[in-house]
């Protein structure tokens, strides 16, 4: 059971995992997107500093809470992960994905990705939160990149470099 913060205990998050290869979990995850210097789109990626994909360049977001709907997910996710709020017009659904992730807990686990582009200005205050030890903004696609995060920025437009 999940407490007012939407946080589960380890047990019932165990469950969670173990339950999600026929019911994957579902998450909002997101990048950020603004107009570089030299007018082409450029996209923001983060340093995770937790599993999965710990020490890889990933986009941010984070599950979906019961009760909560997608944008409500996101809005949470986006303050949470950055520091920074959001409305409605500067969000695009991009698609959706079933992600296979690396073992948690010892667990494999699937998620059900709602990829989002969130559209932001040159001047956008980005703080992030412990999960990441950093962020950098890419005009294009690194082939070494995990592969959910390369099949979503093809969706949403990018190309390899």
């Amino acid at each position: 059971m999940a407490d007012k913060s939407g946080w589960l205990s380890e047990e019932d998050y165990r469950k969670l995992l173990e339950g999600s290869m026929e019911n994957p979990i579902p998450t909002a995850d997101f990048i950020l997107v603004r107009e570089g210097e030299d007018g082409q789109d450029e996209f923001m990626l983060a340093k995770r500093t937790e599993n999965p994909y710990k020490g890889s360049w990933f986009v941010a977001g984070g599950r979906i809470f019961d009760g909560e709907d997608v944008y409500e997910a996101l809005q949470r996710n986006v303050n949470r992960e950055l520091g920074i709020a959001i409305t409605l017009e500067m969000v695009k659904l991009v698609c959706t994905m079933v992600v296979n992730n690396p073992p948690k807990m010892g667990i494999r686990w699937k998620s059900k990705w709602y990829f989002y582009t969130i559209r932001v200005g040159r001047s956008a205050e980005i703080r992030l939160n412990s999960e990441n030890s950093r962020a950098k903004w890419f005009t294009r696609i690194n082939r070494r990149w995990p592969k959910p995060v390369r099949v979503a920025l093809l969706m949403a437009g990018f190309d390899y470099q």
